[in-house]
């Protein structure tokens, strides 16, 4: 793959790939002056990355069209307290990274560098693709499949979920809170879509577990509302399968004989 190819390649993404690529490249520059990093983007944050004490929020625009160089700019209304931002952004002759004050702190051409990013997450998206919901697959369906997997183990479950989490920041839903009937475990499932095809994170965990959650300050609606974010990261699951991998042994005491 030359770079045209590549360009065009870029131009066919969807924006949530595209997105992915932007972090890629702002990972690989991470990795290039061996500063250290976490990668926090599936632990429900308004984040991907950790730096130091950092939050960081990338950012990528495709302005591959135009010969003039331009920033991407985020507006004030949409940014999100303590996180700062990376701009990634894929011009025509040359892909930019910036600051929110628009400073440049690398360039990349597009070389075969860059082709390689490129082509290994390609190669990685189709070992682990991403495994999208058949029409008649509703949200009952997937609830159902959930809660009947702790079931075959004698355990009561609860499964929640909701649609395009992020624009809710670090709010969750009130109804992560046990209810009154009083099940064994609570799943949230938080999607980064609205077709339920891309599951942004999953946090379950034993419902006596919730009120060791603290809470957040000063949510919205005045409800009382946890703040999972600054909860320990064994409560987070990347997908159903991992769930269904790695709850009991994260979570013995949960498993009934």
């Amino acid at each position: 793959m030359n770079a045209n190819d590549l360009k065009e390649q870029l131009l066919l993404l969807n924006n949530f790939k595209f997105g992915k690529f932007g972090e890629v490249i702002y990972e690989h520059y991470l990795k290039s002056l061996c500063i250290q990093f976490e990668n926090v983007c599936l632990k429900g944050l308004q984040a991907d990355f950790r730096v130091g004490e950092d939050l960081i929020d990338v950012k990528s625009k495709r302005n591959l069209g135009q010969s003039k160089e331009r920033y991407n700019i985020i507006p004030i209304s949409n940014k999100m307290k303590g996180i700062k931002y990376r701009m990634v952004v894929f011009n025509k002759s040359r892909i930019v990274l910036h600051d929110e004050d628009k400073k440049i702190f690398q360039t990349y051409p597009y070389n075969s560098l860059i082709v390689k990013l490129f082509d290994n997450l390609t190669k990685s998206s189709k070992k682990h693709p991403t495994v999208k919901a058949k029409k008649s697959n509703t949200w009952n369906n997937i609830k159902n499949e959930v809660e009947g997997f702790f079931e075959n183990a004698n355990i009561s479950a609860r499964a929640i979920h909701r649609n395009c989490q992020r624009r809710f920041g670090n709010e969750h839903p009130h109804n992560l809170k046990p209810s009154k009937k009083g099940e064994d475990v609570v799943v949230y499932v938080a999607y980064a879509d609205t077709n339920l095809e891309i599951v942004d994170f999953i946090f379950a965990f034993p419902a006596s577990d919730y009120y060791k959650f603290p809470n957040i300050p000063n949510p919205r609606l005045h409800k009382t509302k946890k703040d999972i974010n600054h909860t320990d990261s064994k409560y987070f699951f990347k997908s159903l399968a991992e769930l269904y991998d790695q709850f009991f042994l994260r979570f013995p005491c949960s498993a009934k004989s």
